[in-house]
């Protein structure tokens, strides 16, 4: 059988009817276009901006801050000014005029109420004190009521003795030579005989049931209030009402500054002698009627008699007694204030150092032994609940021992006489 013939391709014709095997396999063994196109993974590297977002974060974050920092610190620096004058004129103020002075009477003894401390009446025992022990030893005839005392006392403020600044009230000497520390002071018997005790409360304004209690201690002991207390006007009118005699503490920089801070507005061996003076009469303006300041820690300051000196001129200048609270054994203030004529008592004991009824006692039977021995003593406390309550009974024990419970300003003018 014959095979039909097939036709004949040109071989052109031929190769463009077989498949590109040469493409298919490629040259030098690489894959075809299309299979390059899909092993192409580099769309999948980070770009820059993910490379670098990080830092991006980081220092926007940055810049966010400061610029918040910086915005806060140029206000407050462009804004201080004012923020002063708001401040001082948030500030309670005392207005003295002769006009506005009203004179400060006792309530009679019929309107006294049960718990009305005085000289001689019988306090209401505190929380967690056994009233048999706060009472003291009983006698018949020993008057109640209020402090006889009490009534005697000048009313505050006298004009005379006051002097308007900027700040407010600041006492000064009369023209006609009378002191304040004197003015205002609790009477005391001249013709007392007895060792003489002065029991002073310091630190009294800022915690109101401690105040309370101490205002109801017999009115010879003296009370010295903090002058950040915001009730300060009230406490100093209630504690002469009751026949206390008053003093401010003075809060000056302690040797271990800034470890212990005295507060605001304490004098500080660092600020020169303007700052200081501007501080102290801040301290002076809070209120009046009082016979001078008693030192809160000071131990850094009291030893620079540099910078103690301005203070205590200060003070003589404007009458007032200085009472140091021996913070420490290196003051120069009892020498330097004799020189300079300034009334000054400095504590013979701290009698809550050690905070233990038994240490308390122990110092008690101290102050009695000095009192006998030197003639007067002076004791300071300060309004922890167990010293309250031991002072309260101890005070009441006093006339029994032979002993006469004075105000600061007795026993002061009493030493500089002799």
């Amino acid at each position: 059988m014959k095979l039909p013939k097939l036709p004949s391709l040109p071989i052109g014709a031929l190769k463009s009817k077989l498949p590109n095997i040469k493409g298919l396999i490629g040259r030098k063994g690489q894959a075809p276009d299309d299979q390059q196109d899909f092993d192409n993974l580099d769309y999948m590297a980070p770009t820059k901006f993910q490379k670098h977002g990080k830092w991006i974060a980081v220092f926007a974050a940055y810049g966010v801050f400061f610029l918040l920092v910086g915005g806060s610190v140029l206000y407050a620096a462009l804004s201080a000014d004012e923020t002063a004058e708001n401040l001082i004129a948030a500030r309670p103020k005392a207005f003295i005029s002769a006009d506005e002075i009203v004179l400060k009477t006792e309530p009679k003894p019929e309107m006294a109420t049960e718990g009305t401390a005085s000289d001689g009446g019988n306090p209401t025992a505190p929380a967690g004190v056994d009233s048999a022990e706060t009472q003291g030893p009983s006698d018949p005839d020993e008057p109640a009521g209020p402090d006889n005392f009490a009534g005697l006392m000048a009313p505050h403020p006298d004009p005379a003795l006051i002097e308007n600044s900027s700040l407010g009230p600041l006492p000064i000497v009369g023209n006609d030579g009378r002191e304040p520390w004197r003015v205002y002071s609790r009477p005391s018997n001249v013709l007392e005989t007895r060792p003489k005790i002065a029991v002073v409360i310091s630190g009294l304004g800022i915690n109101s049931v401690r105040t309370e209690q101490a205002l109801a201690l017999p009115g010879s002991v003296s009370l010295a209030f903090a002058p950040y207390s915001r009730k300060i006007d009230s406490w100093i009118s209630a504690a002469r009402e009751n026949g206390h005699e008053v003093l401010l503490t003075l809060p000056m920089e302690p040797a271990n500054f800034p470890r212990s801070d005295p507060g605001p507005f304490a004098l500080m061996s660092t600020l020169d002698e303007e700052q200081n003076t501007r501080r102290l009469e801040w301290i002076l303006s809070r209120t009046t009627g009082y016979v001078g300041v008693a030192s809160y820690q000071g131990s850094g300051f009291a030893s620079n008699p540099a910078v103690l000196r301005p203070v205590l001129a200060n003070l003589k200048q404007r009458g007032l007694l200085y009472l140091d609270g021996k913070q420490t054994g290196a003051s120069a203030a009892p020498q330097m204030a004799a020189s300079l004529g300034v009334p000054i008592g400095r504590a013979d004991i701290v009698i809550d150092a050690n905070l233990s009824r038994a240490a308390i006692l122990k110092q008690m039977k101290l102050a009695e032994s000095l009192a006998r021995a030197n003639g007067s003593v002076i004791v300071l406390g300060h309004p922890y609940p167990v010293t309250l309550d031991r002072i309260r009974v101890w005070v009441r024990e006093l006339a029994d021992q032979g002993l006469a419970l004075t105000p600061i300003s007795g026993v002061i003018a009493d030493r500089s006489q002799s």
